[in-house]
């Protein structure tokens, strides 16, 4: 065995191995030192990678993925910001009062809200309240003002529709909100469609953003 490989007596002494000319030798001779069985033969050194080399090699990677980001559309980079500019969602503001007496009806924050969606074929306006909905192409909107105060008794809980005109009420507090006025009558809290509502109110937090948002929608559909 020491005919076959004379360099194995460094093993016994590691000091003359690291001082010896063969590098991976005295490598093993470190790891002869362990226990287990380790056959020099099948030991090949590694080269380790200078700090210039791995410097290098980080630029060229983040160089390549810059370029493949910058080759992205738009979508890809920001499809909430997108989807948030083609359709507006406007939640209501929820007095206490309303929120105990319509919360057994459905009627809570996530499922009572309104929406301008500009992205669809025919761009339309719809309202959730709990189990209640509206829906209408933009088109058909007239106009849109800020009202209120409200009674209170007239308006909390469900849906309420009004003797006089028909009109129909969403409301989740008794302050301020916003009346939607439609060219055609729009069904809403009835499946059958016989009972059609020739307006809406609804009480949401942003009321001069839902009314700019519908007034530039009305615009854009009517060129």
């Amino acid at each position: 065995m020491a005919n076959q490989h004379p360099n194995l007596s460094l093993v016994g002494n590691p000091r003359r191995a690291r001082a010896g000319p063969d590098r991976h030798i005295a490598r093993c001779a470190t790891a002869a030192r362990s226990p287990g069985i380790f056959d020099p033969r099948s030991f090949r050194p590694r080269r380790p990678q200078s700090w210039s080399a791995r410097s290098r090699n980080t630029r060229q990677d983040y160089s390549s993925n810059a370029s493949l980001l910058s080759r992205r559309s738009p979508t890809q980079h920001r499809p909430a910001e997108l989807s948030t500019a083609l359709i507006d969602r406007f939640p209501f503001r929820f007095d206490w009062r309303f929120r105990v007496a319509a919360t057994p009806l459905g009627i809570t924050p996530n499922h009572a809200f309104v929406e301008v969606d500009h992205a669809a074929r025919v761009p339309t306006f719809s309202a959730r309240f709990g189990l209640w909905q509206l829906s209408t192409p933009i088109a058909n909107v007239v106009g849109a003002s800020r009202t209120g105060p409200y009674s209170l008794i007239k308006t909390i809980g469900p849906p309420h529709v009004s003797l006089a005109d028909q009109g129909l009420t969403f409301a989740t507090n008794n302050e301020a909100g916003v009346c939607i006025r439609f060219a055609e009558p729009v069904a809403a809290i009835e499946p059958l469609g016989l009972l059609r509502h020739p307006s809406l109110t609804v009480t949401v937090g942003e009321i001069d953003r839902l009314v700019t948002a519908l007034d530039h929608g009305r615009r854009a559909a009517s060129q």
